[in-house]
């Protein structure tokens, strides 16, 4: 292809479309000034480039999602990765109809099995997943979702407190957890350090100081 407004094909003096002859861009266009076509998203990559024509009424494959490892504040959704999408959003919603969630992936960043937590337990959700290809969408895939009651692995002891603080002691509390046989308190010690100097320099000085600037950052 060449471009060098002329009328003429393949004329001796023109441009090697893109790039050779300092052409970067060029407005694809018929000689009567009809557009012929245009790009909807170019996409860069090591061995190769992807180009979607825009306009062409392009659907993305329906990605068919699967659920599995219901629990009362958790479950997982996946489905297969196809050839043709760039990007995939996974929605959640409540039964109100209200977005919990919008999660947008591309297929290099995940395998496409997804972990939603923080759920609630005996409680309804529906999960969309759409398929994005530049400004093209698919068809929306979703399963409705129940999860179950609250399991002893997702309980977590309420109402930790502290009290009767003295020297070098103090006292810890909880509510006792249904099932539990037995309880492990963890203690961390909590080390800080001496605060660290930076100083800046600056050739012509600032106005608060004439020699530099000196920061106080805690470590």
């Amino acid at each position: 292809m060449e471009a060098d407004s002329s009328e003429n094909a393949n004329t001796l003096h023109g441009d090697v479309f893109p790039g050779s002859g300092n052409v970067t861009t060029y407005d694809f266009t018929s000689w009567n000034g009809d557009k012929l076509f245009s790009f909807d998203h170019v996409e860069e990559m090591p061995d190769e480039s992807l180009i979607l024509f825009g306009d062409t009424g392009f659907i993305p494959s329906t990605p068919w999602i699967k659920i599995s490892d219901v629990h009362g504040t958790s479950f997982k959704v996946e489905w297969e990765v196809g050839d043709d999408a760039i990007q995939y959003l996974l929605s959640l919603y409540d039964t109100n109809g209200d977005k919990l969630k919008g999660i947008p992936l591309r297929p290099e960043d995940t395998n496409m099995k997804v972990e939603l937590t923080g759920l609630q337990p005996l409680s309804e959700y529906k999960v969309e997943v759409m398929a994005n290809a530049g400004s093209y969408q698919s068809m929306v895939a979703y399963e409705s979702v129940s999860t179950g009651i609250l399991e002893f692995f997702e309980s977590v002891p309420g109402n930790l407190a502290i009290s009767s603080i003295g020297e070098g002691c103090f006292a810890l509390s909880w509510d006792s957890l249904e099932g539990a046989t037995d309880y492990e308190a963890t203690l961390f010690r909590m080390e800080y350090g001496a605060p660290t100097a930076l100083t800046y320099e600056f050739d012509e000085g600032i106005k608060t100081q004439k020699n530099g600037l000196t920061l106080q950052a805690g470590r």
